[in-house]
């Protein structure tokens, strides 16, 4: 006896669903490069001091830095 009688077979179904996850990925991808280009670019303590300096012309209530070691899991 097969627990695999009811199982109706369509063809290219794993092909497919994988075309479709990579193509949402896509975009993605392009956003989490353009946050670790930031991240990137406010490590260096000059650029830190000018995103301070640019808060404070602005007059935010509260002057941010950025997050790191930010546990995802």
């Amino acid at each position: 006896m097969s627990y695999f009688n009811n199982i109706t077979h369509i063809s290219y179904t794993a092909y497919i669903l994988q075309l479709a996850i990579r193509k949402g990925l896509a975009s993605i991808l392009i956003l989490v490069t353009r946050v670790k280009r930031l991240i990137r670019f406010f490590i260096y303590p000059k650029q830190m001091e000018y995103l301070k300096k640019v808060q404070n012309i602005l007059n935010y209530k509260e002057v941010l830095g950025i997050i790191d070691n930010v546990n995802i899991y």
